[in-house]
């Protein structure tokens, strides 16, 4: 389904937009989901279950029935870089992680010194409450180039 709404979005930016484009492979920031050093901390997920759940805040992660991978693309949504599912890791997990958000970079030190962090950061939870840890590296990730669009014409 998500394959046909996908071509379908394609042909509409091409024919309305002109829109072409290519893809490339590029190094790029990312982070690798692995096991950390004291192993996974999640509870397999009860095999009567057969539907999931998964919500993700800025400092709540809590999930019924996950994959790894569906983990480590709900983190990239978080982090704002490609993490990339190299535990090994297959099944399905529930868990709840709980971790203090990162002070903005807009925050002034005042603001900064009235929130100081209650609790783990991203990274700490992680490792502690799961199990897994992020490293981060450079790695190969395909990106789409346009090399083309234009203004559409009024109807």
């Amino acid at each position: 389904m998500f394959a046909l709404i996908r071509k379908r979005l394609q042909s509409l930016l091409q024919e309305r937009f002109q829109l072409t484009v290519h893809r490339e492979t590029k190094e790029l920031p990312m982070y690798s989901l692995l096991v950390g050093r004291n192993g996974v901390k999640m509870q397999p997920t009860d095999p009567s279950i057969t539907s999931g759940t998964s919500m993700i805040s800025e400092k709540i992660f809590k999930a019924q029935r996950a994959s790894v991978d569906s983990i480590a693309q709900s983190l990239a949504g978080v982090l704002g870089r490609p993490v990339k599912d190299e535990t090994g890791l297959k099944g399905f997990y529930d868990f709840k992680m709980e971790w203090t958000p990162e002070p903005s970079a807009g925050a002034s030190a005042e603001e900064g010194r009235a929130a100081e962090p209650l609790g783990p950061s991203l990274f700490t939870a992680l490792q502690e409450q799961l199990g897994l840890k992020l490293e981060g590296r450079k790695g190969p990730m395909e990106v789409i180039v346009v090399d083309r669009g234009e203004k559409p014409s009024e109807n």
